[in-house]
């Protein structure tokens, strides 16, 4: 659910108190976003409400600041005083510099702002790569690189050169810089010394590796990127698994690290899909092994295992067959030999990480004739600019596939387990929720270890803990997902920047479980979603309009509302698609 208009109001409060605190006339962007950052460790959230850009969001604010340009041509943000703050910032202003410093038990000292080293190793590996064959040199412009990251993630990046530097400083073993150029080492291949991460980051990694292996002449597997993972961490980890001599179960590794540091192990930010590919990442600290009579994996200590032979007795048959057929080298298992390893775990009879279910697609409901009008129930509701529904001519349809799976799984749930390991976002997976079996989708993993699922019949998003989740076997797949996001048409909240959490209650309460009939305004094939409206026949007249009730009782205004809606499943669908072009995927 989209964040609290007292959110909202504490953002706007937050800022308020960084402007005046600071008494200065050249607040760009980045450094009002920075001062933020450094007070609640994250970004000015502007796309929780639904903005594409922080100086849209920024602009929604006439009662906090304005923006306008300083005399060096840079959009800066200046504090509007009110009654309550005209005492504050006067104050403030007869203060002498070195006042600032009673700020810091709130505004601690700037930070470097790095960005995701998945951008960075890309942005460094094209350009590298471009001067080599183009130019024939070995060094890059440092202002080539911020300008292509502001490609890769937007006018407002908030990474200066600073934080660049912050970066490289890192890489020492691999590059040197000065104040310009960042000059290569010579004593590896370009194609080594950074990686773009861009191939590994969807769910089918080793074809993607294979077609990579083709362009850079080797197959480069996940060790290269174990390069771009802090140093102190690196440190930690070891002494960890010295004092672990048995080994840790790979599943458990990230509990076991928190528990130990007080700090979590985020190994998602740097791109890496589970906990396996991470640790197959740091070949110097770990060894990755497959203890008999298990379908979990270990690692030990990698200075323990050396000189061991790889087919050792500590590994089953299904991890032999897996080392045996995939170059390995020093005890790393590559990229191609865990996705092998992955796929020999799988059963033959279960969605994969690169099925999909089929899709009802937008676009085809439009070929309707009768006013491009349709039956739906509410099956789940955000706010009124995201909400789901389900098509009432498919229920039987729905009902049959939820019979189907509770007589399947209640027989044959234990022969479906899914080790830890392979947990992957986008993998198609079944477990109980509201009491009964529903298939649904892996969306990401939270922090405390828990897996999101996305029910895509209904929309309904969900947290479970693995043990939880079960392979969904490929008869369950043929039914299209059924649930569709929708946008309630011309409606936009009143007054404010969002839709406050009271005005979603009484939305919910008006139309959650109930039954419309949606007339289709418009679609979005991007992310097959609708803007529709909602039209109750059994109401009257100053009821029967969904949008026009909302408008009647000042609940919201006309007007266009955008919205981020995100259709996990649809999203996958594509993926797939372009994975696999001339495979036909059917829809309804």
């Amino acid at each position: 659910m989209a964040p609290s208009l007292a959110t909202l109001e504490d953002i706007k409060s937050d800022i308020r108190c960084l402007l005046i605190s600071r008494n200065s006339n050249n607040i760009t962007l980045e450094k009002l976003n920075k001062m933020y950052k450094d007070v609640v460790d994250k970004d000015i959230p502007y796309k929780d409400f639904y903005f594409t850009s922080l100086e849209k969001f920024l602009k929604s604010m006439p009662d906090v600041l304005n923006l306008r340009l300083n005399q060096a041509n840079e959009l800066c943000a200046y504090h509007i005083d009110t009654e309550k703050s005209q005492h504050i910032s006067s104050l403030v202003a007869r203060e002498k510099p070195e006042a600032d410093s009673s700020l810091k038990s709130k505004f601690k000292v700037y930070h470097a702002n790095p960005i995701d080293p998945r951008i960075l190793s890309e942005v460094l590996q094209e350009l590298k790569n471009y001067t080599l064959h183009e130019k024939k040199k070995n060094c890059i412009l440092k202002t080539d690189v911020l300008s292509a990251v502001v490609k890769h993630v937007g006018r407002y990046a908030f990474y200066t050169i600073k934080d660049l530097n912050s970066q490289l400083n890192e890489c020492t073993h691999l590059l040197t810089h000065d104040d310009n150029y960042i000059h290569f080492k010579d004593n590896t291949p370009a194609s080594n010394n950074v990686i773009s991460l861009k191939n590994m980051q969807t769910k089918n990694v080793g074809s993607k590796l294979k077609d990579f292996s083709n362009q850079m002449t080797k197959i480069v597997d996940l060790s290269s990127v174990g390069n771009l993972i802090k140093e102190s961490t690196k440190i930690r980890l070891r002494k960890l698994i010295e004092k672990h001599v048995e080994g840790i179960w790979c599943s458990e590794l990230p509990q076991i690290y928190q528990r130990e540091y007080g700090i979590s192990l985020e190994y998602s930010d740097l791109g890496f899909n589970s906990i396996v590919d991470f640790a197959s990442a740091l070949p110097d600290i770990f060894q990755i092994v497959k203890p008999l009579n298990s379908k979990r994996l270990m690692v030990l200590n990698s200075k323990i295992c050396e000189g061991i032979s790889e087919n050792h007795n500590a590994s089953t048959s299904i991890f032999n067959k897996c080392v045996e057929e995939t170059p390995y080298e020093s005890g790393i298992i590559s990229t191609r030999m865990l996705d092998k390893y992955y796929k020999a775990l799988i059963p033959d009879d279960v969605m994969a990480f690169n099925d999909s279910v089929d899709q009802i697609r937008v676009n085809e409901l439009l070929m309707n004739p009768i006013e491009n009008s349709y039956h739906v129930l509410i099956s789940e509701v955000h706010n009124p600019s995201f909400f789901w529904v389900t098509l009432c001519k498919n229920k039987k349809k729905i009902s049959c596939l939820i019979n189907k799976l509770q007589k399947f799984y209640a027989q044959e749930n234990h022969n479906y387990k899914i080790p830890h390991d392979i947990l992957k976002p986008g993998l198609n997976v079944t477990c109980i929720f509201a009491e009964a079996w529903h298939r649904g989708i892996i969306k990401k993993f939270k922090s405390d270890g828990l897996v999101v699922v996305h029910f895509y019949d209904y929309g309904t998003s969900s947290s479970f803990d693995p043990d939880q989740l079960y392979f969904l076997n490929k008869q369950f797949s043929t039914l299209p997902a059924q649930a569709i996001p929708c946008c309630l048409n011309n409606v936009k909240p009143l007054g404010t920047a969002m839709w406050s959490k009271k005005i979603n209650k009484i939305f919910t309460e008006k139309v959650f479980d109930k039954s419309f009939s949606a007339h289709i305004i418009n679609t979005d094939d991007k992310n097959n979603s609708l803007v529709v409206d909602l039209v109750d026949k059994n109401n009257d007249i100053n009821e029967r309009y969904i949008s026009l009730w909302m408008i009647a009782n000042k609940l919201a205004e006309h007007g266009k509302f955008i919205c981020q809606i995100k259709n996990t499943s649809f999203t996958h669908y594509k993926e797939c698609w372009n994975q696999n072009p001339n495979e036909k995927l059917n829809v309804t």
